[in-house]
């Protein structure tokens, strides 16, 4: 097969949990430096993290961080970051704020504004949330959009769960979440049901998340499952 097919290939590999075959078919590609190499180091580290095989899948984010280094990928780089971050902070019990080195490949596009976001609402953690925020909202200034609307709003409402203020966030965060199929903004509304006490809320909302596992990359990192 070509390799831009091979992601497709471990992508069932770890829907069926067979690390073996996952991982065998990432040596085939040996030293060689390909983007198709990194996103199939970064979707078996995936796998790992949300199946709970937090120690392995430390060890192939690190990998996966690497092989996307090597070719510049910014995406697959982003991902690792935020992935290290999580299970360091998981593991020692302290979430260490990232730095602006670690973050860079992050704060340029709005694109990876989601996954700050929720790694913000993960870790109680305003920064560096609200400098992206309010960088992108500069950027973004009378642009006629509704993903980037939608996405900012999204990221100011995390910014209000972080800052202990659920109820304002409510109405923002059940309104995206109304018919989407972004599982993120489902569970960071379970979050805010949580917090303001609504249990029945919040267990319908989490119950969304887990009913479509095909649409769980649209979560962007399985830890947050």
């Amino acid at each position: 097969l070509p390799r831009d097919v091979e992601p497709i290939r471990i992508s069932a590999h770890v829907l069926r949990r067979d690390w073996a075959r996952a991982r065998a078919l990432i040596e085939t590609f040996g030293s060689e430096r390909y983007a198709t190499k990194s996103v199939m180091t970064w979707a078996y580290a995936d796998g790992l993290l949300g199946a709970g095989r937090f120690r392995e899948g430390r060890e192939a984010v690190i990998a996966a961080w690497r092989a996307a280094s090597e070719i510049n990928l910014v995406s697959v780089r982003g991902l690792s970051v935020l992935a290290r971050g999580w299970i360091d902070g998981r593991t020692s019990g302290k979430f260490v704020r990232l730095s602006c080195e670690q973050i860079a490949p992050l704060d340029r596009s709005i694109y990876h504004l989601p996954q700050m976001a929720i790694m913000a609402v993960e870790t109680s953690q305003e920064e560096p949330l609200a400098g992206m925020v309010r960088d992108q909202e500069a950027s973004f200034k009378g642009f006629d959009s509704r993903f980037v609307a939608e996405e900012l709003e999204f990221a100011r409402s995390c910014l209000l769960l972080v800052r202990g203020r659920p109820a304002e966030a409510r109405p923002a965060l059940e309104r995206l979440a109304y018919n989407s199929i972004l599982l993120r903004r489902h569970h960071v509304l379970a979050r805010a049901y949580e917090a303001l006490g609504m249990w029945k809320e919040a267990a319908s909302e989490y119950e969304e998340v887990l009913r479509y596992p095909f649409r769980r990359g649209y979560l962007v990192l399985s830890v947050f499952w």
